[in-house]
């Protein structure tokens, strides 16, 4: 009865650190899928701001050329 008693205890510690070992895996690699979708998500909030921010500049840019044009025909004028 003994030996029977140890043999189920034993299995049953295996079943449990069995159990323990794939609960903490799966967390793993929940916690990794998280931290992926967040780089994502990030990534792609970067590349929205980094598009805004490029075509603002373009916009400044021909602004500045305008006034920079305009203030040379003026130059030009009273020389």
């Amino acid at each position: 009865m003994l030996f029977r008693d140890r043999r189920a205890h034993a299995y049953t510690r295996q079943l449990m650190e069995t159990e323990a070992r794939i609960s903490k895996e799966a967390w793993v690699r929940a916690t990794d899928a998280s931290d992926l979708v967040y780089g994502e998500t990030v990534i792609s909030e970067l590349l929205r701001i980094d598009h805004r921010r490029s075509t603002e500049t373009s916009e400044l840019r021909t602004a500045l050329q305008g006034q920079v044009t305009a203030l040379q025909g003026q130059v030009t004028a009273l020389q």
